[in-house]
């Protein structure tokens, strides 16, 4: 594994550079990339606008480390920008490789004024790629999509917890095509799509997902253009929530087709911390505990700070438990209830061991 820095004074300025570096040095792939974000970085071109870089069964990880990140609040952590003229990240393989792994973790993209350009592109073939913990904010002048996971029928790709907005075209569009190759297994869960698909073209929507083998968990989109869901009809979609009642069919279980934004929310302010946060109880000491929520549990008695109202958001209750699981898997909040339930949307960010090697 050989670590790269990005950012001011690293080994590289931006994601861009890491690239040029790569395919002029190591390609194809004689080792394993471990990129880690250091600083601010502002995007000085198109990742991978032309050649590429074959794995060769190797595999490369952009990441900014959690204590650096945004956790979820935009209004704090290290910021990839994409100024006019120049592309979003794209980490693309080119060569047809099987063992190569994909990570993106925890990138907070800015490609309000990429003026066209996705924001955040991954694509792979017959390997393994995890896109997760990152916000990304798009172009709204333009019918492009702000997230866009192209995931061909040989490969595996797990997708969580992802805050996108600001996109005239889809926020996240999950496209294939075919190559012959074994099916492998498509997750995405706990994605947040707020104020995108305002350019919509007839093809798209604010979450696309248009082939079939996928698994959706978790996910809502709220204040879009056009049609919230477009979903193939074997696209299995379990507690999704949506505003215009797309969420219909046989493979779509436990659906909320309504809700009202405000309700949900604390915050649909990108300047604010609690952005796209979704509205939870409180926690109350011993001396404010009300009495009509039942009898003092045992820890209240002795002054300790519990929950004891219940989610005032319908989407902090309605989730099903994710694949990645397990209170201790999360990082920076608790899950709603103290464990109780599993929230919609982008609500938490999580920390697993088995794929981050920064804790």
């Amino acid at each position: 594994m050989i670590t790269r820095t990005i950012g001011a004074g690293g080994d590289h300025t931006d994601w861009y550079a890491f690239w040029a570096w790569v395919i002029a040095n190591d390609n194809p792939g004689t080792n394993d990339y471990l990129c880690i974000q250091i600083s601010d970085v502002a995007m000085s071109g198109s990742t991978l606008a032309t050649g590429g870089w074959d794995p060769n069964g190797h595999s490369v990880e952009f990441r900014c480390p959690y204590a650096d990140s945004h956790q979820g609040d935009p209004t704090k952590g290290f910021k990839t920008t994409c100024p006019v003229g120049t592309g979003g990240v794209v980490l693309q393989q080119v060569g047809i490789t099987a063992g190569c792994t994909y990570i993106v973790d925890g990138l907070w993209i800015d490609g309000s004024a990429s003026l066209g350009s996705s924001s955040l592109v991954v694509q792979a073939s017959y390997g393994t790629s995890y896109v997760r913990n990152c916000l990304v904010k798009a172009a709204a002048s333009f019918d492009t999509s702000a997230v866009v996971v192209a995931n061909f029928d040989g490969s595996t790709a797990y997708v969580s917890n992802l805050k996108i907005w600001n996109a005239g075209g889809e926020g996240f569009g999950w496209h294939a095509g075919a190559t012959g190759g074994p099916i492998g297994e498509k997750v995405v869960e706990n994605v947040t799509i707020w104020d995108c698909g305002k350019l919509i073209s007839p093809s798209y929507a604010p979450f696309s997902a248009v082939t079939t083998g996928y698994t959706v968990r978790n996910c809502v989109v709220a204040d879009s253009g056009g049609t919230d869901f477009k979903l193939h009809p074997g696209v299995m979609h379990y507690n999704c929530a949506c505003q215009d009642g797309t969420l219909v069919g046989a493979t779509v279980a436990n659906p909320i087709n309504t809700f009202v934004t405000a309700d949900e929310f604390q915050s649909l302010d990108d300047t604010n911390e609690k952005f796209l946060f979704l509205i939870e109880g409180t926690k109350a000491a011993f001396a404010d505990y009300n009495p009509s929520h039942g009898p003092k549990p045992l820890d209240v008695q002795f002054g300790a700070s519990v929950e004891y109202s219940p989610a005032e958001s319908v989407l902090a209750q309605g989730g099903t438990e994710p694949t990645y699981a397990g209170d201790e898997d999360i990082a920076g909040e608790t899950r709603p209830n103290d464990g109780g339930t599993y929230a919609i949307g982008c609500h938490e960010q999580i920390y697993n061991p088995l794929y981050s090697r920064d804790q």
